[in-house]
């Protein structure tokens, strides 16, 4: 269980399997396989791996590396990305194909050269976001889902039930898709929008994004300062600013791998970075917990009254509006308080209006 210190050399000749937190200084990998398990999480700091000779570095599904800004690291990596089955309760189907549709998941791919997708036995659709058509299904996922920070959208998957499972709801495994090539350390991509409207991102560092910090980058004229984040069992998207991030079961931080989407005003660019919006929140979430973000709380402390209003379909698809009050609030759009409405597939809520509305803060709610 120990962890070398900066300034020790550690040399590895064997298999290594991480299931808990773990930091590396000065190690050098001498063949075998290098294992991040599910909940794992690998921190690799300056002059961390002295000589990447890993022949495979296997990351599960939820494992983490984060990799300190400015380290060169290339090694030949496999990485799972596994998707949950969203569906709801299905009675007795007669064969596989009654539960399609019913996953739809929005990823992206990781940071690594020469990409390489292999798909599970399951029919699967990747498609990607044009501003312009929508969804456009993308024809050979294995070799053009490449692109880093590019989202993704999972659907259509032809789920298959378990073989133990008789009657009643099904046992729906879970799709694992695999990525393979040579892991190229630690940066991001600048977000880029060619045109007013929606642009699909996805997080491909191998580590949470914290959203507080990545909404600091979005704060400026000409994009609008908001994550949208698809939730499958919902069916509808977690309208995420600095208002409402953390509130209300919405999220703090963009999964490695997830898909998001930002809206922009005009053709712009931002470019958020690695060392602000990856590893100085991850250090500070393994050394003090879940921390509060101190730009977010100033901001909802100008909310005097709140009100979430939820609705529900038949079919157990689920929306909500958020509702803000404060003094300072207008009737114009106010940034970092106000979202826009981005419609999911199956259930919509919003405030109507020039611009349908998911938050909405105001003087007076009455």
């Amino acid at each position: 269980n120990g962890v070398p210190d900066e300034g020790t050399d550690v040399t590895i000749k064997g298999d290594v399997t991480l299931n808990g937190n773990g930091y590396a200084y000065g190690v050098t990998f001498d063949g075998g396989t290098l294992t991040i398990q599910n909940g794992g999480t690998l921190v690799i700091g300056e002059g961390g791996i002295t000589d990447a000779t890993i022949e495979n570095l296997h990351i599960d599904g939820d494992g983490i590396l984060a990799i300190a800004p400015g380290v060169d690291l290339k090694i030949k990596a496999t990485i799972d990305y596994v998707a949950k089955y969203a569906g709801k309760k299905i009675d007795a189907p007669e064969t596989p194909t009654d539960v399609d549709q019913l996953y739809w998941e929005q990823m992206t791919v990781p940071t690594i050269e020469e990409t390489k997708l292999t798909l599970p036995e399951v029919t699967s659709v990747f498609n990607t976001w044009d501003i312009t058509k929508a969804w456009q299904k993308v024809a050979n996922p294995e070799t053009e889902v490449k692109d880093p920070f590019k989202g993704y959208f999972l659907t259509n998957f032809s789920a298959y039930l378990d073989d133990s499972e008789k009657a009643g709801t099904p046992k729906i495994r879970d799709t694992k898709y695999t990525f393979s090539g040579v892991l190229t350390g630690s940066q991001i991509n600048p977000f880029g929008f060619n045109r007013e409207g929606f642009t699909f991102f996805g997080n491909s560092c191998l580590a949470p994004m914290s959203i507080p910090e990545l909404l600091m980058d979005l704060n400026k004229d000409d994009i609008q300062a908001t994550i949208y984040v698809y939730q499958p069992l919902q069916g509808s998207y977690h309208t995420i600013n600095m208002a409402t991030v953390g509130r209300g079961g919405r999220p703090v931080e963009i999964n490695k791998l997830q898909g998001f989407f930002i809206y922009a005003y005009k053709k712009t660019n931002v470019a958020p970075t690695y060392q602000d919006v990856i590893w100085n929140p991850l250090l500070a979430k393994q050394t003090m917990g879940k921390a509060p973000h101190k730009a977010a709380m100033a901001i909802q402390s100008e909310i005097s009254t709140s009100a979430t209003m939820t609705i529900t379909s038949a079919m157990g698809w689920t929306d909500d509006v958020v509702l803000f009050e404060g003094a300072n609030f207008t009737n114009e759009f106010d940034q970092n308080y106000d979202a826009q409405k981005m419609n999911g597939k199956h259930i919509n809520m919003y405030v109507p209006g020039t611009q349908n509305m998911a938050v909405y803060a105001v003087a007076d709610l009455e």
